[in-house]
Parts: structure tokens; C-alpha cells; sequence
């Protein structure tokens, strides 16, 4: 009698089960491998969760803040003034009495006046932005 040749991806003639070189065991092992380096630390997972929700209270803290505080800036020679809120809403405008400007010279003052108001309240935004997130460099849609 003629013996059969053993089988591709098997341990021996009496089992069929596939070898640990299999591809789908090789499968098996990658993915549990993915899954420990995921989830192997699960003390360090908790503290980034906790680290998660202490985000999310500094944000909403932020975000109720923000439109309180405001901000403002003058044109050369203090002739006008702009005031704007933290989320970015002109609140005043003040022109100095003795501002003896033409119609041109007194909208580049309040241009320039409301455009460094608004750097300056964006530029507080994105610090108190960095100390809530601890640095992490997360940009948050819709904040600004």
C-alpha cells in the first residue's frame, strides 16, 4: 500500500487541525498581538480616560469663560478704541472727541483698532486653549 504525502499546513497525518504557520493562525497572533499592545496596560488606559474627563470640565469651564472676558486695542494716538468679548463680538467702539479725521483716516483707525482686539482675544483663546488641554496640541473644531 501506497502512503499519502502529508497534507500543506499540517502537525501530522492523525490531525487535521492547522499548524501554528497557518495563515489564519498567523492572523490569530497578529491581531492578538494588536490587542495586547492596545489594551495590555489597562492601568495606563484608565489614566488616559481620567486625563479625558478632566479635559472635558476644563473645556466646558473655557467655553463658559471665554465670552466674558474682553479685550481691547487703540489706534495710533489713541484716537479710537475697540472693545471686543472672547468669543469675538464687538462690544464698543469709542472715538475720541478731539479725533480730527477724515472719513478715510478714521475707518483705517477702526480697522486696525478692531483687527488687534480680535488678534489679541484669539491669541488669549488659544493659550487658555493649550493650559486646558495640558499641551496636548489637540485642535478642537469649533471652539474658534
Amino acid at each position: 500500500m501506497r502512503r499519502k504525502p502529508p497534507q500543506p499546513n499540517v502537525r501530522n497525518n492523525f490531525d487535521s487541525r492547522p499548524a501554528w504557520g497557518s495563515a489564519s493562525s498567523r492572523l490569530f497572533l497578529t491581531v492578538f498581538g494588536v490587542f495586547c499592545t492596545m489594551f495590555g496596560n489597562l492601568a495606563e488606559m484608565a489614566k488616559l480616560m481620567s486625563k479625558a474627563k478632566d479635559i472635558q470640565a476644563n473645556l466646558k469651564k473655557f467655553k463658559e469663560e471665554m465670552p466674558t472676558m474682553e479685550f481691547s486695542a487703540s489706534s495710533a494716538g489713541n484716537l479710537v478704541k475697540v472693545t471686543v468679548s472672547g468669543d469675538f463680538m464687538v462690544k464698543g467702539v469709542e472715538i475720541a472727541p478731539d479725533a480730527n479725521l477724515n472719513a478715510a483716516e478714521l475707518q483705517e483707525a477702526v480697522l486696525f483698532a478692531t483687527n488687534s482686539a480680535l488678534i489679541a482675544a484669539k491669541a488669549a483663546a488659544q493659550a487658555k486653549m493649550t493650559e486646558v488641554t495640558g499641551g496636548l496640541g489637540m485642535d478642537l473644531p469649533g471652539i474658534f
